[in-house]
């Protein structure tokens, strides 16, 4: 997976603020429409807010006071359910990542709420929509960390 070092940028034609700290986006996806002989593939990634479950899913579940007296195995999945609804029409994707911190071929997968892809040129400019990221972070919380992860596989649209 592509890793970069956080950056600030300063993107006047966009709405945020005069500086953000911003991952570095990856290359557009390599596909065979756009595929260059002996140049390496640039894999499917996704970016959005990745997290462990249980404990991140009852951590907001707690955070929020989200269903209080519940069993931790049905507040996450009802967690999963409320944060899939209170986040934006259209940006309600979710997928499995790889866990880069976890060594090894088959790395461990972590549950992502997608905002965009690396698709296309226009996909990867909408990771710097701060409208759309503003309200993730208002549903998630401010310290979501949102960052590019390379797919796994995708558990619905």
């Amino acid at each position: 997976m592509f890793t970069a070092p956080l950056l600030t940028f300063h993107r006047s034609s966009r709405e945020q603020p005069t500086a953000l700290q911003h991952p570095i986006p990856p290359p557009v996806r390599t596909k065979r429409a756009n595929a260059v002989s002996g140049a390496p593939r640039v894999p499917f990634e996704v970016f959005g807010w990745s997290f462990n479950i249980p404990d991140d899913l009852v951590k907001w579940a707690n955070d929020h006071d989200f269903e209080p007296g519940m069993d931790n195995h049905y507040r996450q999945q009802l967690a999963k359910s409320e944060i899939l609804h209170r986040l934006p029409f259209g940006y309600r994707a979710e997928a499995y990542v790889h866990d880069d911190a976890c060594p090894g071929l088959n790395r461990a997968k972590r549950y992502c709420f997608v905002i965009t892809t690396n698709n296309s040129q226009e996909e990867i400019d909408r990771a710097f929509d701060m409208t759309i990221i503003n309200q993730f972070r208002a549903v998630l919380g401010p310290d979501a960390k949102l960052q590019w992860h390379r797919f796994r596989y995708c558990s619905s649209k």
